[in-house]
């Protein structure tokens, strides 16, 4: 296979996208931490 014919994933073809999923993710990791951080309150 000519590497000329392979499609190749660009980044900025995407941008909104991976945008919306790092701020998804970060989101997710942000409440995950606050959520912890009331257990363990809780629990004390």
């Amino acid at each position: 296979m000519h590497l000329s014919k392979v499609d190749t994933y660009r980044l900025k073809d995407h941008k909104g996208r991976v945008i919306d999923l790092l701020a998804r993710v970060t989101t997710v990791s942000v409440e995950t931490l606050r959520i912890v951080q009331a257990m363990r309150a809780a629990a004390r």
